[in-house]
């Protein structure tokens, strides 16, 4: 006997079996083209659920992996190194918390309007340095400018070959001359050794102070020395800068200079004083 309800479902099409062959079913209806019955079909569970399923959207790296029955898994977030994750009931939080470390090359790209690249900290601390440390032997390179990678000496200066080498160099060398004139006679205080068939120029930058009397005289003196088979001479040329102006040091004869002495193949550092009054003098010279 055939029963048919007004949807046109065939009781006859029921499946043959009694029961499931294995675990609980359920009857649902089917139907495929023109076909119509009743069949068999796996409960929601372990292994049944909804055909849906998700992906992932374009992009470097994906959260969802493959739907696994009614289960639908998801990566989890791994903190890194430097990195806190922390969560609520809506959000996770990621935080730097330190050193942060990356292999190879860090680049920065779509930068703001104005085409900067800032590098600043917003620590709650007074005074924050920022450190760049090369490994080993290695150098730090900036905008193809290569830094020393050891630190030089006291007063040395950076200098480069041109070609994007940066060193530590040792600056001119100051030759220092002290002495102390009482009279109004010209004081040899020191000497300077020309050798023979050699040119040199040297620039002076000397002062003497009358602490007493708060007279000063300063004096830029540039010479130019020559000795030429044995003959020595010299050149020179200086600019006086003295307080007081007028009826002051150089009204007193105070004096500064430099010359050739033949005889002897060097050149007379020479200081003139005033007398009865102390005068203390420096002169600072180098090779230019």
């Amino acid at each position: 006997m055939s029963i048919k309800l007004d949807k046109g479902v065939d009781f006859e099409a029921l499946p043959t079996e009694a029961s499931p062959a294995t675990g609980d079913k359920l009857l649902v209806y089917v139907t495929e083209n023109e076909q119509r019955e009743v069949d068999w079909s796996d409960l929601p569970g372990s292994s049944g659920g909804e055909t849906n399923t998700a992906s992932n959207l374009a992009g470097d790296e994906g959260v969802f992996t493959a739907k696994v029955g009614v289960d639908m898994p998801f990566k989890s977030l791994t903190a890194g190194t430097g990195i806190t994750l922390s969560s609520d009931a809506n959000a996770i939080t990621i935080t730097s918390g330190g050193a942060v470390t990356h292999d190879d090359t860090i680049t920065l790209n779509d930068l703001a309007a104005d085409g900067n690249v800032v590098f600043n900290t917003t620590s709650t601390q007074t005074d924050v340095d920022i450190t760049f440390t090369p490994k080993g032997s290695g150098s730090l390179i900036f905008d193809a400018n290569t830094w020393p990678n050891a630190d030089g000496t006291a007063n040395q200066l950076m200098k480069t070959d041109g070609a994007g080498n940066l060193a530590y160099v040792d600056g001119v060398a100051f030759t220092t001359v002290t002495a102390t004139t009482t009279n109004a006679t010209p004081d040899v205080a020191n000497t300077i050794a020309m050798a023979s068939d050699t040119e040199k120029i040297y620039k002076f930058a000397a002062k003497g102070i009358d602490t007493t009397g708060n007279e000063i005289y300063v004096e830029d003196l540039m010479v130019v020395a020559l000795n030429i088979a044995g003959t020595t001479t010299s050149e020179s040329s200086s600019i006086v800068t003295a307080i007081p102006a007028s009826a002051g040091p150089v009204a007193a004869g105070w004096d500064f200079d430099v010359v050739a002495n033949d005889t002897t193949d060097v050149l007379e550092i020479k200081f003139t004083g005033e007398a009865a009054t102390t005068i203390s003098w420096t002169a600072k010279y180098w090779e230019v």
